[in-house]
């Protein structure tokens, strides 16, 4: 009988010394970022086919300020008249300033670049390197039109010198 109980003290023993580095292991992968997987998703921009978006940047300056910036299509067959954008920094929903378009009128088949500022509020949260997700809400109008109309997308990438 105290043979079985040594076997079995001895069992657990070895596997539990291995399971403990194999925990170890594990733990030390998590701290340095190698298991982290938003390191391994690519950068993307998303927005509703009617205005797609075709690239999109996340750029730190060195006084902390974050500029979104992305490119987006004109899909309709139609000039569009580009309104008001805004952005939001999704971890903790910090909004943007105001953000500018290089023009406000586009012809069909062309693109727009719009881009929004973040003073350095959420450069705390952010490092060059890192991902950041923006949540991107505006509007445009045909401009044969009268009706606005609501275009919701997101940018995420990672960030980089400006």
């Amino acid at each position: 009988m105290a043979r079985n109980g040594q076997a079995a003290l001895e069992f657990l023993t070895t596997y539990g010394w291995a399971f403990l580095v194999i925990i170890v292991m594990i733990g030390a992968l998590a701290y340095f970022g190698i298991l982290n997987p938003s390191r391994f998703l690519p950068d993307r921009c998303t927005f509703p086919t009617e205005v797609p978006c075709r690239d999109s940047q996340i750029t730190m300056d060195g006084a902390g300020n974050v500029n979104v910036s992305f490119v987006l299509a004109d899909n309709l067959g139609n000039s569009i008249h580009i309104g008001a954008f805004n952005a939001t920094f999704v971890d903790d929903n910090t909004p943007s300033n105001a953000c500018t378009s290089d023009k406000t009128d586009v012809d069909a088949s062309q693109t727009v670049t719009i881009s929004c500022v973040f003073p350095n509020t959420i450069s705390s949260r952010v490092s060059k390197g890192s991902k950041a997700k923006f949540s991107v809400t505006g509007v445009y109008n045909v401009t044969s039109g009268v009706f606005q109309k609501t275009v919701d997308g997101d940018v995420y990438g990672t960030v980089q010198s400006s």
